[in-house]
């Protein structure tokens, strides 16, 4: 990844890349929250539908 100099010294840039690294590494797999709206209720509601579709289709 790499860090534009802005009057850092190498040290600094390297924390800074470093730094970088490891957040995008937490931030792979985060998924947002569940919505709780009514919404965001029905929009998982259709989901499981079509799950359970896949599901029947395949028996």
């Amino acid at each position: 990844m790499r860090v534009p100099n802005a009057g850092q010294d190498l040290m600094e840039r390297r924390i800074v890349r470093e730094g970088k690294a490891i957040a995008a590494r937490m931030l792979a797999d985060y998924v947002d929250p569940p919505d709780y709206s009514v919404m965001g209720l029905a929009r998982q509601v259709g989901l499981w539908v079509e799950q359970l579709r896949g599901y029947a289709r395949s028996l």
